[in-house]
């Protein structure tokens, strides 16, 4: 096997409701994530993605705050397909400091 069970569970995608809990005030903390708003007749927070990469969510005073986990973020272009990888990284992806 070419990848170790950490790296299978990456790969675990998830589906499910992270809180629905009333709000008055939104404060995110998100780099990465996709975040989609729809107005309704409910409070929902809905995640869909890899597991890894689930956002806390916590409800504190009348502000809901979502922050997405730490992770190692790579700069450039990456695509996995079961034990493929392909890394894409150019010059203007390298950051110097």
């Amino acid at each position: 096997m070419f990848f170790s069970k950490s790296d299978e569970s990456k790969d675990k995608v998830i589906n499910e409701v992270l809180s629905n809990d009333s709000f008055n005030n939104l404060n995110l903390d998100l780099i990465n994530l996709d975040l989609k708003v729809e107005t309704g007749d409910k409070f929902e927070v809905h995640f869909y993605g890899p597991e890894d990469e689930k956002p806390s969510v916590e409800l504190k005073d009348d502000t809901l705050q979502i922050k997405e986990p730490k992770l190692d973020h790579q700069h450039g272009k990456f695509w996995r397909k079961g034990f493929v990888e392909v890394n894409i990284v150019s010059q203007s992806d390298i950051m110097v400091t």
